[in-house]
């Protein structure tokens, strides 16, 4: 997911849309990002309104920034990849507000995410290294918060690289070795 971010970055483009809808698996260690329906140019304002409408926009993996300003950037695809990481690793997203982890309550997860200090639920099940990489991806700031360039040289993913290598019996996927891995 990170290498086909970055891609979309280098690209000049947010995805704005991130959630386990959006990533498709390919292959075994081949996932694609899809549905850029929702994508702008970075930089650019979202539309509260009119034909892209605020709700079409998936709440739970909402950036603050978005919330708040109406603004999506760069650093706001690495918050809602710190979603999506969280849902793979706990089965359900991150932000649990009231004890329930739907969309049902909208306008009290929207407070919840737009304006509250602490916002991080890190999943205790994860790593040290897993927990300490969701914490730098819900870095409040945009501004203080880790670019996915930057993420893609956590310590996280060495790890994840490792464990798929010692899983790896060598063989061939016949995927070539660029594109979206991970």
């Amino acid at each position: 997911m990170l290498q086909g971010l970055r891609r979309v970055h280098e690209e000049g483009c947010v995805h704005c849309d991130l959630k386990p809808h959006n990533v498709l698996i390919a292959g075994p260690g081949w996932i694609k990002i899809a549905d850029f329906g929702l994508a702008k140019r970075a930089g650019a304002q979202g539309s509260r309104s009119g034909h892209a409408g605020f709700l079409r926009w998936t709440l739970l993996y909402m950036a603050p920034e978005f919330v708040e300003k109406s603004e999506y950037e760069p650093l706001s695809d690495a918050w809602s990849l710190g979603c999506v990481v969280s849902k793979m690793a706990i089965g359900m997203p991150p932000w649990r507000y009231g004890g329930r982890a739907t969309t049902s309550a909208a306008a009290p997860l929207l407070l919840h995410i737009g304006s509250e200090e602490e916002l991080s639920e890190i999943p205790e099940e994860l790593s040290e290294e897993g927990r300490d990489f969701l914490g730098r991806c819900f870095v409040r700031k945009p501004s203080e918060r880790l670019t996915v360039e930057m993420l893609l040289g956590h310590p996280f993913m060495a790890a994840v690289a490792a464990a798929e290598a010692s899983k790896s019996d060598g063989k061939d996927d016949g995927h070539s070795k660029e594109g979206n891995r991970r």
